[in-house]
């Protein structure tokens, strides 16, 4: 029997990595997409240092997606890993000018609207078409758990969380949507997960300046491993729990 093929998104950042190495791991065929991948070199690199892992030259969702049909001729798991195209700081240190925080929530809504929400529904418009030929797959959109919060966290960008919130939520109505068809559709939410993306410290996960938030913000006291996100999200796209489908799986410690 063929071997079944993974799709991932943003490979080398957020939950991309450990997602990819434990679809590798499974012995899946894992086709990846990285901002970074523009070289011949760059590819060949990722690939040397990443066994069971194919870079994919595309760069937008739609050419990712038929480079990889052309390929493989098969998309058994979407793994659309999205995180803020021009994060260029830690999101939740953002202060709001008092009298302006309805404008800027807008505005912040509207930065990050096409990396968090429209480019995930781009990548689903170029991949749905084969899945539902195939009446089988798993989709899984990696989120946040930060709006899942109650209360939803206070601190900025109030526009960062709107937009997480959305695309948990579309990942609800796409899964009544495509229920039929056999093809099952969540989020992972994640919550205080370690990824130099958000939170880079060259001491990683073992920074102290890291603790008081962590010890405040998840009962469990520390950041969900990479290597457990990756287990969750090949579990999920195995079919081995395919009952479950519409759920928005908060990845906290119990922080949510």
């Amino acid at each position: 029997m063929d071997s079944k093929t993974a799709f991932v998104t943003n490979v080398k950042e957020y939950a991309g990595p450990p997602a990819a190495a434990a679809m590798a791991k499974a012995d899946w065929d894992v086709f990846c997409h990285d901002d970074s991948f523009a070289s011949p070199e760059s590819r060949a690199q990722f690939e040397r240092e990443n066994p069971g892992r194919i870079a994919a030259a595309a760069q937008d969702a739609a050419a990712f997606v038929a480079e990889g049909l052309a390929r493989f001729g098969r998309i058994d798991a979407l793994i659309s890993n999205d995180i803020p195209k021009r994060l260029t700081s830690d999101p939740w240190s953002k202060k709001m000018e008092p009298g302006n925080e309805v404008s800027d929530l807008l505005k912040d809504f509207e930065a990050y609207l096409d990396s968090l929400v429209t480019e995930p529904v781009r990548l689903l418009r170029a991949a749905l078409p084969a899945m539902k030929a195939a009446q089988s797959g798993s989709i899984i959109l990696v989120t946040s758990g930060a709006p899942l919060r109650v209360p939803v966290v206070s601190k900025r960008p109030h526009g960062y969380l709107a937009a997480r919130a959305a695309a948990n939520t579309l990942a609800k109505v796409l899964a009544v949507e495509l229920a039929p068809l056999n093809i099952q559709v969540n989020a992972v939410a994640p919550f205080l997960v370690y990824s130099q993306t958000f939170i880079p410290s060259p001491l990683g996960a073992e920074d102290p300046d890291f603790a008081p938030v962590v010890n405040r913000l998840v009962p469990m006291k520390r950041f969900g491993r990479p290597e457990e996100i990756g287990t969750l999200i090949a579990l999920l796209a195995s079919g081995g729990a395919g009952f479950v489908s519409g759920q928005v799986i908060a990845f906290s410690g119990a922080g949510c």
